[in-house]
């Protein structure tokens, strides 16, 4: 029997290594909305989450969002100072488009690298037009990196304001980074996996010889 050798890699391959997938590390989209905040101009809503022990690289982040007064909104992602946002690290994709009432909105991200144990914030801001960012009596929410802690700004990040109630609603995603042992492995199977490939063609020889 001829033994495909290119067939046999990939097939190992996909039992070798790991599929990953995004984590949620903050979550709290399904709470019950009580009012909104709003965004726009030099008024800054931001919101805060962490990471738990592991490195991430950031997917998206949604917003519980609505835009009464059509415009254009942005989403920040800011270092964490002594409790509120210090210095801004990325700029997040806006999507295409908005709703009039409050919706899930999404902003995506090209892999931005979160650190473990770190706090982030996301700043939303009104570039155009005005936004109104729902929050909730409920301080309970998922994920690792979970945190009730949000706040604003009037004169565009000069000031903030922080708050442990009432928190903003949102869901942030993000793919873990393997760990170095991980990486090791693969490329320890790798290597495996190329020296039998090799040695394939050989042992199909010897097969047919007996």
């Amino acid at each position: 029997m001829k033994i495909n050798n290119a067939f046999l890699v990939t097939g190992l391959l996909a039992i070798c290594v790991p599929i990953t997938w995004a984590d949620t590390l903050s979550d709290n989209l399904g709470a019950l909305t009580d009012y909104t905040e709003v965004a726009s101009g030099s008024s800054w809503l931001t919101a805060s989450f962490g990471t738990g022990t592991s490195s991430y690289n950031l997917t998206d982040v949604t917003l519980l969002l609505s835009n009464p007064t059509s415009g254009t909104a942005q989403v920040d992602l800011y270092s964490n100072a002594s409790g509120k946002p210090g210095s801004l690290l990325t700029i997040l994709n806006s999507p295409s488009s908005y709703s009039s009432g409050l919706s899930n909105t999404t902003f995506s991200s090209a892999g931005y690298a979160l650190s473990g144990n770190a706090t982030y914030w996301l700043v939303l801001k009104g570039l155009s037009g005005s936004f109104e960012w729902a929050f909730t009596d409920s301080s309970t929410g998922s994920g690792i990196g979970f945190q009730h802690t949000w706040g604003f700004s009037d004169d565009a990040g000069g000031s903030w304001f922080t708050s442990d109630i009432q928190p903003m609603q949102m869901s942030v995603q993000a793919s873990a980074v393997p760990e170095p042992s991980t990486s090791g492995f693969i490329l320890a199977a790798l290597g495996l996996l190329a020296f039998a490939a090799r040695r394939l063609p050989a042992f199909s020889r010897m097969r047919n010889i007996l």
